[in-house]
């Protein structure tokens, strides 16, 4: 489904140059958000934000006020724009420039700087090394391929700041700058023979491998596996996949 999505990817254009050369890690710093003028950019401290701007009628004197809100981070995936790839349902592989918008779970796709953006809820798409599966209708990154799949699915929620009434001696750089922000949190879970599992991090992950719970557990603790970390869970992980069944 097309949208009117008005992409300024006028500063792509060098950038999608070096991707014909295979060079995968470009960043588009602005560009237009459907339904509203709205842009994504990277602001003087260097912080992702979304711009929201936006008219306000005053039915009384018949006039119209711009208003600008701005959000700290964003809804998307890195907040970036970059190459990679969809599966169709008919397992046919297509190369797009995608961002990933996680709170919608949605996926924006460009082939080049002069086309409008498609909005698409593909079965897979990778992008930036990492994959994603539509599993439940939700989608879930395949951290490990293994006897037991090991997923990890991202969440975006926006969390709006109390209004103040400014005074002009606020401190700057700090939450007042900002209607809100998008804050990204990640859950682990397993999938078993088509059923998800919330798997929860640390000690109580042991408690997932049965009958070698304590096998499993003496290898992380000989080689100080951390299970409350990404890099832990995968090495424990693999690990179990090395033992007999």
């Amino acid at each position: 489904m097309k949208i009117a999505l008005s992409v300024f990817l006028f500063s792509l254009f060098p950038y999608w140059v070096m991707a014909q050369s295979n060079s995968y890690n470009y960043y588009v710093p602005e560009f237009k958000l459907p339904d509203s003028d709205s842009k994504i950019v990277v602001n003087e401290k260097g912080d992702s934000v979304l711009v929201v701007r936006f008219q306000k009628k005053d039915i009384g004197l018949n006039t119209y006020q711009d208003l600008v809100k701005t959000y700290k981070s964003t809804p998307f995936f890195a907040n970036k724009w970059h190459n990679g790839e969809i599966v169709t349902d008919n397992e046919k592989r297509l190369p797009f420039i995608i961002a990933y918008n996680i709170e919608n779970g949605v996926v924006y796709l460009v082939r080049n700087t002069s086309e409008v953006a498609t909005l698409m809820r593909p079965k897979e798409f990778s992008v930036m090394g990492h994959t994603f599966k539509k599993i439940q209708n939700r989608y879930f990154e395949v951290v490990h391929e293994g006897r037991t799949q090991l997923l990890k699915e991202y969440e975006c929620k926006l969390q709006l700041n109390n209004p103040i009434i400014k005074t002009g001696y606020e401190t700057e750089g700090g939450s007042n700058d900002y209607e809100g922000e998008y804050i990204k949190s990640v859950t682990y879970y397993l999938n078993k023979d088509g059923k998800l599992k919330y798997l929860p991090l640390g000690r109580k992950i042991f408690s997932q491998f049965g009958v070698q719970q304590k096998e499993v557990e003496e290898y992380a603790e000989s080689n100080k596996l951390n299970p409350k970390t990404e890099s832990g869970l995968l090495a424990i992980f693999k690990h179990f996949d090395t033992l007999h069944k």
